[in-house]
């Protein structure tokens, strides 16, 4: 834990009276306790999660992590269009893109016209989920 974290953001005991001893200084302090929570948060965040782990995990197997995570973690068009079997108006949609293209919504947002016309339901469909993504990162409940 020494190597991953800082001294501002975990008290390290090495036996049960300084745990107790760590209990009772951090009970009788709030805000150091606060400040020191709030430190490690960041960090983990920053540098401790399972993203983490994927991309170093990937580098020392001498893959390039950055392209090999998105790449993991993303449908490409033609996942999309096995997921819409059956749905002819979203995969006649689906047709204006390349199979092997990464699905991003952002690409598929900017196929669809603005103001043209009344939007099909897959249209709409693709710019409620586009909403709801922006949503949730302006929450930062998703990235």
């Amino acid at each position: 834990m020494r190597e991953l974290f800082d001294d501002n953001e975990i008290v390290i005991v090495e036996s049960v009276r300084g745990l107790t001893e760590a209990i009772e200084r951090f009970k009788a302090d709030p805000e150091t306790r606060a400040r020191m929570s709030e430190a490690a948060y960041k960090r983990v965040l920053s540098e401790h999660t399972y993203e983490h782990r994927m991309k170093r995990a990937l580098v020392c197997l001498g893959l390039n992590a950055t392209e090999a995570v998105i790449h993991a973690a993303m449908p490409t068009i033609a996942d999309l269009r096995a997921a819409a079997y059956g749905d002819s108006e979203m995969q006649s949609f689906l047709t204006q893109f390349d199979d092997t293209a990464l699905a991003r919504l952002t690409d598929l947002v900017a196929r669809i016209p603005a103001g043209q016309r009344d939007l099909t339901r897959a249209e709409l469909i693709i710019m409620l989920m586009h909403e709801f993504r922006q949503w949730g990162v302006e929450k930062s409940a998703i990235r």
